[in-house]
């Protein structure tokens, strides 16, 4: 590890436990320290020269829930759930591709589509007893 991958990591930890702490008795510590969560996770992937795009794609959209979830209200709330969704898909697809490295390029693209698919019709299905 370098010396600013490790600054990325130490500013992460510093970051998620002031979070962690602070976040359910003070809103100004959650709304400051919530929006830098993933992308200092990020940030120290890269710098660890990370290469899976998979990856980046599941702390985008981690990020981009949890962006949703700093405001108030139905509509946010279910676009959090579809960026949590959506990076928990692309997290998978990551996972799966690394237990064969013989798949094809195209592999974990239709691996992502068919679990989206399944996600879709368990919540079209579910949709009406949520209330």
């Amino acid at each position: 590890m370098t010396l600013i991958s490790t600054a990325a990591l130490f500013l992460y930890g510093l970051s998620s436990s002031l979070h962690s702490y602070y976040a359910d008795s003070f809103e100004r510590v959650r709304v400051l320290t919530k929006p830098l969560l993933m992308p200092l996770l990020g940030l120290f992937y890269y710098l660890a020269l990370g290469d899976s795009q998979w990856i980046y794609g599941a702390l985008l959209f981690a990020w981009l829930g949890d962006m949703a979830l700093l405001k108030h209200g139905k509509v946010f709330f279910m676009l959090g759930l579809v960026g949590f969704l959506v990076g928990h898909l692309c997290m998978s697809t990551h996972l799966i591709g690394l237990l064969s490295t013989s798949l094809i390029a195209t592999t974990p693209v239709a691996i992502f589509l068919i679990m989206l698919s399944l996600a879709l019709g368990l919540f079209n299905y579910l949709r009406p007893h949520l209330g």
